[in-house]
């Protein structure tokens, strides 16, 4: 991290500086401070290979362009050697909640304010990169929560009933951004 801290803060012009943030916390926006550059690290791995003067390189992978929704955690149904299904409903869950659950993470929300606003200066491809995302998004957390229903017994219908009403309400706020949002749900 020290070695990226290097690299980067060396690109960095004389008004701005460079802040390294080293976990993978939800970063809050009323505390970043302006004239400084924040760059979030949750793991850095080093690559050994050819370099000159025996140098260690590290390689800094995203999975697309920014600005970008990733999804953290791949949404799939387990199976057994047998073919049945082995649903994690504790994983699902936490994912369900932190995706859909406005009062936990508003994530996906702060994407679509930030960078859907005409203020954000995105060229029309990135913007619908960015929309084809954020739909393909809760598509998928649409399937998880028809998921979570088949899995809960009695004791989890009220959490259930929390998950589609942050859905809803999710939809809801997303579709002021992205009306299309209504029709494709």
């Amino acid at each position: 991290m020290e070695k990226l801290n290097r690299i980067y803060e060396s690109k960095m012009d004389g008004n701005h500086t460079l802040h390294i943030i080293s976990d993978s916390r939800q970063v809050k926006a009323e505390e970043l401070q302006p004239g400084i550059c924040y760059l979030q690290i949750t793991a850095v791995n080093p690559v050994i290979g050819r370099s000159v003067e025996e140098e260690v390189w590290s390689v800094l992978q995203t999975e697309g362009s920014f600005p970008a929704l990733v999804n953290r955690l791949l949404l799939e149904e387990p199976r057994s050697s047998e073919g049945d299904q082995l649903p994690r409903l504790q994983s699902l869950q936490r994912i369900l909640q932190g995706s859909v659950a406005v009062q936990v993470n508003s994530g996906v929300l702060s994407v679509c304010t930030a960078f859907c606003e005409p203020a954000a200066r995105l060229s029309s491809q990135e913007l619908q990169q960015l929309i084809a995302a954020l739909l393909e998004f809760m598509a998928v957390c649409k399937r998880a929560i028809r998921v979570h229903f088949r899995l809960i017994g009695e004791a989890g219908q009220d959490f259930h009933t929390q998950l589609v009403n942050g859905f809803q309400s999710l939809t809801a706020e997303l579709s002021h951004y992205i009306p299309a949002i209504l029709a494709e749900l």
